[in-house]
């Protein structure tokens, strides 16, 4: 972006959009995506393919599609997967999510909603969009681990940090870009990667 020395106008504002949907067989809802006239019944010889969610846990607020055996009617597919029915599906995608319905039966269908956070491992927990050390805001305890997707790209912000405090963080510590963190200094970063939690056995 540039500008001369002369005329100015009123400007402009940019915001990344995650979401990508292809065909009108879905509807997007703030960050969220819907099948068709939800949460009335979506419509016959529909069809979608939905593009962003990869890497990111998504949650259904409600699914109901027409049920078969094989999903060979109506299928909302996820992982090349094909989902029906009334269970909803627990995935994160890896690949673009597709809708497909054929001519005959409509039922509520569907909405879902991206977890920007995924987290492996029981040495951490989740606290709404945030993620904190187990017992927070009493002491963790030891032999965690932990590794926490969704905060690449995004800068992240202390509420408090105490760490067992070491010269190179041999201890206990927070990891994130492969830097260690401990102590009582709040690490000020962007991640680029997983962030990594990690306790020993001690204090």
């Amino acid at each position: 972006w540039k500008t001369d020395g002369s005329v100015v106008k009123g400007g402009w504002k940019l915001c990344p959009s995650l979401l990508v949907i292809k065909g009108d067989g879905c509807m997007r809802d703030g960050e969220c995506v819907t099948s068709t006239n939800y949460p009335n019944n979506y419509g016959s010889n529909e069809a979608c393919t939905i593009r962003g969610f990869e890497g990111r846990e998504v949650k259904f607020e409600r699914f109901d599609v027409e049920p078969h055996e094989t999903c060979g009617y109506d299928a909302l597919a996820i992982n090349g997967k094909k989902h029906c029915g009334s269970v909803e599906p627990v995935a994160v995608p890896t690949a673009p999510i597709e809708w497909k319905t054929d001519g005959s039966v409509v039922k509520g269908g569907w909405k879902l909603c991206p977890s920007l956070l995924v987290i492996k491992g029981d040495g951490c927990m989740r606290d709404g969009e945030c993620v904190t050390s187990t017992n927070y805001p009493n002491n963790y305890g030891s032999n965690e681990a932990c590794t926490i997707r969704g905060f690449e790209g995004r800068e992240v912000k202390f509420e408090r940090f105490d760490v067992e405090p070491h010269e190179t963080c041999g201890y206990d510590a927070l990891a994130i870009n492969g830097k260690k963190h401990c102590g009582s200094v709040e690490p000020v970063a962007v991640p680029t990667a997983p962030i990594e939690w990690k306790t020993d056995g001690s204090v």
